[in-house]
């Protein structure tokens, strides 16, 4: 936009096909699914660059997690499937370089939004004889957060040597 201030912006759209087939279910019927995933994630960055030696930036980001199948045959046929998971991640951050280029310091604060959040879960399923099975798989949750602060730097201290450290 300017010698100081650049805009960049990305678009990924992707297909994910998958055939899932299983016949190793308890009541020995054959479950079959055509799984097809059309998902859209892109970003937005405006940045500006201080100085030679300093950059901040905005930006927004909009990602994605393709959906699966469980493969435990035990399932019962409506949590076999789980549906893709979806981010829009908002962030603020400033970087810059110290000591002529031999060390650097770099924050962001950044809020993530979940959607259709995918989350390891659990059942017991019981069986028509009776017994019972415990059984972990991953479904969606409808929605989640995360937030926070990282900092990171680093300092080239000589040839050899080499410090940094994140939090």
């Amino acid at each position: 936009l300017t010698d100081k201030l650049t805009f960049t912006s990305g678009l990924r759209l992707e297909q994910r096909n998958a055939n899932y087939q299983n016949s190793n279910v308890s009541d020995a019927t054959l479950f079959a699914k055509d799984l097809t995933d059309n998902m859209v994630g892109g970003k937005l960055v405006l940045a500006y660059q201080q100085n030679e030696d300093s950059l901040w930036y905005a930006q927004i980001d909009r990602g994605y997690k393709a959906g699966g199948a469980n493969t435990d045959g035990t399932l019962p046929t409506e949590l076999r499937t789980f549906a893709p998971e979806y981010v829009w991640n908002y962030e603020l951050g400033y970087k810059v370089s110290l000591l002529n280029n031999q060390a650097y310091l770099r924050t962001a604060i950044f809020y993530m939004d979940r959607k259709d959040v995918q989350v390891q879960s659990s059942k017991t399923i019981v069986h028509a004889d009776g017994s019972s099975e415990f059984t972990i798989f991953l479904d969606n949750a409808a929605s989640g957060t995360n937030q926070g602060i990282e900092v990171e730097g680093g300092w080239q201290i000589n040839n050899l040597v080499e410090a940094y450290g994140s939090i």
